[in-house]
């Protein structure tokens, strides 16, 4: 354990000497405090909306940002800095803990950029309009850390197969806009070609195979309940029983895709000839 602290500490210190950390607490907050404000002036108020509103309005953001963040922070871990990663193999350290160490000083940077920005924005919210509501706000950012978790096992995944920091990026560009943007349109086309029986069971097969979607429904849920999460979210909770139910499940299969990229990480990098 102390060996994967050691790297964990290693690599958090590299990435906090560059900005990208202060830059990305930034935008996050920015954009955050845009939202919050941007919501009531559309309703023809002027002034900071609540934390439930604000909530449910970031999850957008989250969906969108983090897993492109995510994906270029796992790619630079391990293209970026190979010197480095090379130096560590030759080292008396098993293979497994090189790959956790790293995850973990690169899942701690991304938490930081982020939990900062969103920290910073919720403070001057709340000393505008108060705190009530902010356990929601405090949800949705702990989902952004699940999924920029799911989002740098994947990248380290493509990182230790492709090795090349162009082609590690360009596939890393094409995974996002996989499960961000073209994903969804995949699962409405295969359900419109299934028959009334059958299309229940694509709505749920296309929600639990996408850990976006997942996030997305357990956002909704937390701010606002069944009734602004869509038809997939509203057939999950029927078929389920309860809106905990899903919840539950929904942070069980987030969480198995976070170990399992990262499982098969460790099983190539255990017999790749470095």
């Amino acid at each position: 354990m102390t060996k994967i602290l050691e790297i964990a500490r290693q690599d958090l210190k590299l990435n906090l000497r560059n900005r990208w950390i202060l830059g990305v607490s930034v935008l996050f907050g920015i954009l955050t405090l845009s939202i919050a404000y941007s919501g009531m002036v559309t309703a023809g108020y002027v002034g900071f909306q609540d934390f439930r509103r604000t909530g449910a309005s970031i999850v957008s953001l989250v969906l969108y940002l983090v897993p492109i963040l995510a994906l270029m922070m796992g790619t630079h871990t391990f293209v970026s800095s190979r010197e480095y990663l090379d130096l560590i193999v030759t080292q008396p350290v098993a293979r497994w803990k090189i790959i956790a160490g790293k995850y973990l000083g690169a899942l701690t940077s991304l938490m930081i950029s982020t939990g900062i920005g969103f920290g910073l924005a919720g403070i001057i919210i709340a000393l505008q309009i108060g705190a009530e509501g902010s356990s929601r706000f405090i949800l949705v950012v702990l989902l952004a850390f699940l999924l920029g978790a799911v989002f740098l096992s994947l990248s380290f995944l493509l990182s230790i197969i492709l090795h090349r920091r162009q082609a590690s990026v360009g596939l890393s560009i094409l995974v996002w806009f996989f499960f961000v943007i073209f994903y969804d349109l995949l699962v409405l086309a295969g359900t419109a070609l299934l028959s009334y029986q059958t299309l229940k069971i694509g709505l749920m097969a296309g929600l639990l195979l996408n850990p976006v979607d997942m996030v997305r429904v357990t956002g909704l849920i937390v701010v606002g309940g069944e009734s602004i999460f869509g038809a997939a979210g509203a057939l999950a909770v029927k078929l389920l029983g309860s809106m905990g139910t899903l919840v539950a499940m929904s942070i069980g299969i987030i969480l198995i895709w976070i170990i399992l990229p990262l499982f098969l990480s460790i099983k190539i990098f255990e017999k790749q000839n470095l």
